[in-house]
């Protein structure tokens, strides 16, 4: 229990009777400072005590340059990072970690000094300008205290999920998209000005800019709306969440064939072979599973569409019928159409398919998604348990 603001005289009492332990401000939960001021020294003792103790136990008789680079790199930077990215830090702090850097990677410890044959300001600028990339304190505290800002701005702008904008169907087909790759190019644009050019970070700015940009991606996605930029600025919430609202299945639902034909649904996985045949009525006529063996998963798919090419053989009062055999192999299919070309080992297997599509004029092999052979993936995985060899006619 904790006491915050007016002392409670019965503070005891009650954290007797809750079982509580008391404890004031300041304090450390989970390693991290809590009811201290950010800009105090003390509240970042812990922190600097923690990197002391790290970096102490490390010798500078066991480590070279490289090493020594590699520990400021990983170690110092993941111990503070999550400190960095909640409070902003007091300059003298920033001055206090990289002293410490200093001299563990200069001096002969963390503690000893040592006159140093090049500044540390050249050190942390990135290997493209003459450095060793390690980086500046102060630039990544403020990086990620304004990542913070900007990723709190963004979750109250577009009041949606990622999830809901991932497809967006339009006249044109679907434009795959994340929330994120509308603000991505306006962000790191600023991002870059307060790097490289120590700029200032100005949220209304940000803000404007990127409504404007989104603005003109509606405008266009609308087809050239009439609708005047400004309008559309201006109502950028309703209209990112009038989007988002429109869902879009990713399963393709099966669909029937014409009058006079059949649809044979097969495929083929490492547990077995399945067929399902049905009509323009959705009826099936006929289904099929069983197991094929240890064999890889083109063989399997061709095996299957082999044996539906006997089975559909073998009933001469289908012969009328115009047959299409849907298989979700893409690879399978294009084998078949192109005579095997390609398949030393399924050779024989594709030439009786071949010969079957010749002596049936009116069949076919094409290919579907998997989510629309969803029946006879089901019936395949069906066919490894025991007694799994399952066929049924129906009346045609």
């Amino acid at each position: 229990m904790v006491e915050v603001g007016k002392r409670v005289s019965s503070e005891e009492n009650w954290a007797g009777n809750f079982r509580c332990v008391k404890d004031s401000l300041p304090f450390s939960y989970l390693g991290l400072p809590l009811g201290g001021r950010s800009c105090s020294k003390i509240f970042w003792v812990e922190l600097i005590r923690r990197l002391k103790c790290h970096l102490v136990p490390w010798k500078k008789m066991f480590l070279n340059k490289g090493g020594h680079l590699v520990l400021i790199k990983t170690v110092m930077s993941s111990i503070s990072i999550y400190n960095m990215s909640v409070f902003k830090m007091d300059v003298c702090v920033t001055h206090k970690i990289e002293g410490l850097q200093r001299n563990f990677f200069c001096g002969d410890g963390v503690n000893k000094k040592k006159v140093h044959s090049i500044k540390w300001e050249q050190l942390c600028k990135s290997k493209n300008e003459g450095g060793l990339g390690v980086g500046s304190v102060l630039h990544k505290n403020q990086g990620l205290f304004r990542k913070i800002g900007v990723e709190i701005w963004l979750g109250g702008f577009f009041l949606m999920e990622k999830g809901d904008m991932r497809q967006v169907r339009g006249s044109g087909g679907c434009l795959k998209m994340g929330l994120e790759l509308w603000v991505v190019w306006s962000i790191w644009e600023v991002r870059n000005q307060l790097v490289f050019k120590e700029g200032v970070l100005d949220f209304i700015h940000l803000e404007d800019m990127v409504r404007f940009r989104v603005g003109w991606w509606f405008k266009n996605y609308r087809g050239g709306s009439s609708d005047p930029i400004t309008h559309i600025m201006l109502n950028i919430n309703e209209l990112c969440t009038e989007v988002s609202k429109k869902k879009f299945s990713r399963a393709a639902d099966w669909l029937p064939p014409a009058l006079n034909a059949l649809k044979f649904n097969v495929d083929g996985s490492a547990q077995g072979i399945s067929r399902v045949l049905r009509d323009h009525r959705g009826k099936v006529l006929c289904f099929f599973s069983g197991p094929i063996g240890i064999q890889d998963a083109i063989i399997t798919e061709i095996l299957s569409i082999a044996r539906t090419c006997d089975l559909f053989g073998s009933r001469p009062e289908l012969a009328d019928k115009n047959l299409i055999i849907i298989s979700d192999s893409k690879m399978a299919v294009e084998w078949v159409h192109n005579n095997g070309v390609g398949s030393f080992r399924h050779a024989q297997s594709i030439l009786d398919i071949c010969n079957f599509l010749e002596r049936f004029g009116q069949a076919s092999v094409v290919f579907c998604s998997r989510s629309s052979n969803a029946y006879a993936d089901s019936l395949a995985k069906r066919g490894s348990q025991p007694g799994g060899e399952v066929l049924s006619w129906s009346d045609v």
